[in-house]
């Protein structure tokens, strides 16, 4: 389960405003990685963050795409 707290402001000249919002909602994600020796290992996950908001009658989805390199002390 993922907890979203979305900010959105907007200012402009003569105008400004803001609404927050929450929502919890199912998160899934996968990952891989590929170790190059007991040090040194290459990554990647995608995560899928579900409904995080909404605009009017739309939902605003968040994806997330990570690589990486990992060393090991």
């Amino acid at each position: 389960m993922a907890f979203n707290h979305t900010e959105f402001r907007v200012w402009e000249p003569g105008f400004s405003g803001s609404t927050t919002e929450n929502q919890t909602s199912p998160m899934i994600g996968i990952g891989a990685s590929f170790a190059l020796d007991m040090k040194i290992s290459f990554v990647a996950e995608y995560e899928n963050f579900g409904k995080v908001a909404k605009d009017g009658g739309d939902s605003v989805k968040a994806d997330m795409l990570s690589v990486g390199v990992r060393f090991k002390f």
